[in-house]
């Protein structure tokens, strides 16, 4: 909880194009926790967070947007250079990852099943966060397939 707010953190491909689907989604996991108010963090990639931020917006319910610090050296991080030659921290997305698990009362991920770091990394996160807090991963944690 933040303040008052029942805190929903989501999680999702950048391949997700379908915003009914998120809107159906979302409405059906709201109604299913039931809380009077929420915030949206997300982390701002396309995809799964802006459809999220769209449909919360939409909504009026706020949103926070915690978006990874790529040059951000602080332990852990694993430097890697991109395409132009200047490092980043390539742990960033993951570690943006924990920092929002840390706020949240509930995770959706919207997840194509690929095994990728993102999502991955926050649907794995997630059911230990569950068991860490002794609750149970499905009360906790809602993955959406498409």
């Amino acid at each position: 909880m933040e303040g008052n707010k029942t805190v929903i953190v989501v999680s999702g491909r950048r391949a997700l194009q379908d915003y009914e689907l998120v809107c159906k989604e979302m409405d059906k996991f709201l109604e299913q926790i039931g809380a009077e108010k929420y915030l949206i963090v997300e982390g701002g990639a396309d995809g799964a967070d802006r459809l999220c931020s769209d449909y919360a917006k939409e909504r009026g319910i706020d949103t926070v947007r915690e978006k990874a610090d790529w040059f951000d050296f602080t332990p852990p991080f694993l430097k890697r250079k991109n395409r132009y030659g200047k490092e980043y921290n390539a742990l960033a997305g993951l570690k943006r990852n924990s920092s929002m698990l840390e706020k949240a009362d509930y995770v959706i991920a919207f997840w194509d099943g690929v095994e990728e770091k993102g999502t991955w990394d926050m649907i794995k996160k997630a059911r230990k966060e569950a068991k860490d807090r002794n609750l149970n991963v499905s009360d906790f944690l809602k993955i959406v397939r498409f």
